[in-house]
């Protein structure tokens, strides 16, 4: 018992944190591995490629405009959303004036003929190479790739194919400049034609600095949680954690213009291991509340896993002008800074929970003849 403070205390017999510690080193060389086996690129909940950057890309004009056809910017400039609920079929042309997707009332269809198809199949652009068969003067050959009158493609005319930021840019970074004053894509409606029309233009980013102060703000703050009020302090920030988290996929969802639940998906498909540290912290807040050690352990390895995934994976977001997030860009910082606080707070709670052997066990339960049986920990 410890008289100060009148709590129960796990006192480990000799040599038993050497057990302890290496049980966690063991919790974090899982999630490390789990990063490096997935590559945890920037934008860890991005869909699509989607990444934060300095460069805009914005739809000003099309012209002429067409009832129930809607032509949108999605995912911080990464791709072009065409959706058309009107009853006549839009044809987005390619670099070479060519048939690239169809999309109406039977739904969204891309021309395999179409070297575009191949072009636009990702954000590089190197996703797969142009076969022989591609010739933008053959006829169309048609393959429907959704039932929906939406298509979503990366289209390389509207946003920068370089691996590194424009020279201008990396010469003044802190300055705005404009890189496409005009960028067109061409489309055809039922024999009319209609031009869309924008511009790409680097904004220089924001400052990380408030933003790392709400992250260590935050951490300070958990790990005070978690070592007062121990067992429910760990549940309460794990599940805190995990709100923001799914906060996080749902903002990266909405962006994308994919509909809540397929948005959702396809977030979580771009970064699985989110969705095990939600299970996972889901076993780790059951077995807390009941007081057993093993919670730590399981609430070690979701807090880490979020915290490099949703969290240190993004920290791009917070010193980048063009977020992709649907709920707002501040909004979108906060939940990466947040999940850094509390990933990181719970995991050094966890460590120095541990260290001092002073999480308090359950109440003792009566053995034979009613006499007082040691809580099992």
């Amino acid at each position: 018992m410890d008289e100060r403070s009148g709590r129960a205390r796990i006192e480990p017999p000799a040599g038993r944190l050497q057990h302890l510690v290496p049980r966690l080193l063991a919790v974090f060389a899982m999630v490390a591995a789990a990063a490096l086996a997935t590559a945890a690129p920037a934008a860890a909940h991005g869909v699509a490629g989607a990444e934060p950057t300095n460069l805009r890309t914005r739809l000003l004009e099309v012209t002429p405009a067409v009832p129930g056809v809607e032509l949108s910017v999605v995912e911080a400039g990464s791709r072009l959303q065409l959706e058309n609920r009107s009853p006549d079929e839009v044809v987005v042309l390619g670099f070479s004036g060519e048939p690239f997707l169809r999309v109406g009332p039977d739904g969204a269809f891309e021309n395999v003929r179409s070297p575009a198809t191949y072009q636009f199949a990702g954000r590089g652009g190197q996703e797969g190479a142009i076969p022989p068969s591609a010739d933008p003067a053959a006829p169309p050959e048609w393959r429907q790739t959704s039932e929906e009158p939406v298509a979503r493609w990366h289209d390389h005319r509207v946003h920068w194919m370089g691996e590194e930021d424009p020279p201008i840019a990396r010469a003044e970074p802190g300055v705005e400049h404009v890189i496409f004053p005009r960028w067109t894509v061409e489309l055809d409606h039922a024999g009319q034609q209609i031009v869309a029309s924008g511009d790409l233009v680097w904004v220089p980013g924001a400052s990380p600095w408030p933003w790392l102060a709400l992250a260590v703000a935050t951490g300070a703050a958990t790990l005070a949680l978690a070592l007062r009020a121990r067992w429910t302090g760990f549940a309460a920030a794990l599940v805190a954690l995990v709100a923001v988290d799914v906060m996080h996929a749902a903002g990266a969802a909405a962006e994308s213009g994919f509909d809540l639940w397929s948005g959702i998906s396809a977030s979580i498909g771009s970064s699985w291991p989110s969705l095990v540290a939600w299970v996972v912290a889901a076993l780790a807040v059951r077995m807390l509340l009941r007081r057993e050690l093993n919670g730590i352990y399981a609430a070690v390895l979701a807090a880490g896993v979020l915290a490099v995934f949703g969290g240190l994976g993004d920290l791009a977001v917070l010193s980048r002008s063009q977020v992709p997030f649907g709920f707002g860009q501040t909004v979108g910082r906060s939940v990466v800074a947040l999940t850094c606080g509390l990933g990181v707070g719970l995991v050094v709670a966890s460590f120095v929970a541990i260290s001092r052997g002073t999480l308090p066990a359950p109440a003792a339960e009566a053995g034979p003849g009613g006499a007082p049986r040691r809580a099992p920990v």
